[in-house]
């Protein structure tokens, strides 16, 4: 008697619930940059160092976010052995994409404050307007 991955009732209450992941998380992921959007403008209006390094933040979240996104579909997908060490290897090269990032972005965010400091800007209130408004909406989606 053998048992074909198919017909298997654990492989298919397991691929829909990658399934329902992969809808979940691309919602999040798409909700999450429309209201990153926004949030740029904002940063850029205000000339706040606080409000970019919260676009960085977001937009490290949002990276983390897509790659959660690509290891759930290629699971969904059944493209999960096509790894040597299954999905270890894929999790590991976006771990260390993730990392790249966050510390070019710490980098990135340091450079600004130390600039800042050396030559100081006053905020321009319409973004910073913007920008609570965006995050208060912000705070009640999530």
């Amino acid at each position: 008697m053998s048992h074909t991955p198919e017909l298997d009732e654990g492989t298919v209450h397991d691929a829909a619930a990658l399934a329902k992941k992969e809808k979940t998380v691309f919602t999040s992921l798409v909700v999450d940059f429309i209201l990153w959007i926004p949030d740029i403008i904002a940063a850029i209006l205000a000339g706040s160092i606080t409000m970019f390094a919260d676009v960085v933040k977001c937009g490290n979240e949002l990276l983390a976010t897509f790659f959660a996104y690509l290891t759930i579909r290629k699971l969904a997908r059944g493209h999960g052995e096509t790894y040597d060490y299954g999905m270890g290897k894929y999790e590991t090269v976006t771990s260390i994409i993730t990392g790249a990032v966050m510390l070019i972005s710490l980098l990135l965010v340091f450079y600004t404050a130390i600039t800042r400091i050396m030559e100081p800007e006053a905020l321009q209130l319409s973004g910073v307007a913007l920008a609570l408004v965006m995050m208060s909406i912000g705070v009640v989606v999530n």
